[in-house]
């Protein structure tokens, strides 16, 4: 909570999101779209809390080992999740050292970092690929 953020002596508020947040992907619009919410309240947040001297750190993740896919409510895996996830242990070191950095936002694995720098630099062209991917396996 906010009033024990402000009596502790280095603050830092953690929020965990998703490179799909950042660029969604098609059958998790959902998903994806709470996680671009999640990704904007930390932004707003941030500058928010900044004057009392709280920290916010947006983890943007991708693939992880983790029961992720195996507790879905609803649909199935994407096939695009099928590569070689982080470990959840390797993430959460990662995740640890951006908080004690006061990082603004981290992006473990190079996998989740490719991803985010093709849809801010080719967007055009991942799209063309997303869409020529769920043509030919239906997601």
């Amino acid at each position: 909570s906010l009033p024990s953020l402000r009596r502790s002596d280095d603050p830092c508020l953690l929020v965990i999101g998703s490179i799909l947040g950042r660029w969604p992907l098609p059958e998790y619009l959902e998903y994806s779209a709470a996680k671009a919410a999640i990704a904007s309240l930390a932004d707003g947040l941030r500058m928010e809390l900044a004057p009392e001297g709280i920290g916010v750190t947006l983890a943007t993740l991708g693939p992880l080992e983790s029961s992720f896919w195996e507790n879905l409510v609803a649909g199935r895996r994407a096939g695009w999740s099928r590569g070689r996830p982080m470990p959840v242990g390797r993430a959460a070191a990662r995740i640890v050292r951006a908080v004690e950095h006061r990082r603004d936002e981290l992006t473990p694995g190079w996998n989740a970092k490719a991803y985010l720098l093709a849809s801010r630099w080719m967007p055009r062209i991942l799209q063309r690929m997303v869409i020529r991917h769920v043509s030919r396996f239906g997601g």
